[in-house]
């Protein structure tokens, strides 16, 4: 059988917790109001008991919807930026053919057809150069000091 919505039970801790509080609730009230004949230890020790439980399922399952939703939020917006910068590549992606016939799909440096870890690699090279190029400046700089 297939859950088809993953915090449902999520949100059925949630009424049950709320319910198990609400029993520890009653029971005070009762004793408080001389509607129970019950021994008061075993009263307020079973009634701090429900308190406890209830608060429990209550507030772990809060925190773990709560996290649930973070998690699809950024999925969501991983999603989104991976759409547009897909989009974006795309609209990059422009063929121009030479004189000869042959079409070139390379439109303002970037390659169309390279997937996003060689894009990624001439990234990270194109800073290190960018970086060697600084130190160079600055070595010279010294040296002419």
């Amino acid at each position: 059988m297939e859950n088809k919505n993953p915090n449902l039970s999520y949100y059925l801790r949630i009424i049950a917790g709320i319910y198990v509080c609400y029993i520890g609730v009653k029971l005070i009230i009762g004793f408080l109001q001389g509607e129970t004949e019950m021994n008061p230890i075993i009263l307020w020790a079973s009634s701090v008991l429900f308190l406890v439980a209830g608060l429990y399922f209550l507030l772990t399952s809060v925190r773990q919807l709560y996290q649930n939703y973070r998690e699809s939020s950024k999925e969501n917006e991983a999603a989104e930026d991976m759409g547009t910068l897909e989009e974006d590549s795309d609209e990059d992606c422009i063929f121009e053919s030479d004189h000869s016939g042959n079409a070139d799909n390379r439109a303002n440096g970037a390659d169309c057809g390279e997937t996003e870890t060689e894009k990624q690699k001439e990234t990270i090279q194109e800073k290190l150069e960018r970086l060697k190029d600084r130190d160079m400046e600055e070595i010279l700089a010294d040296k002419k000091k």
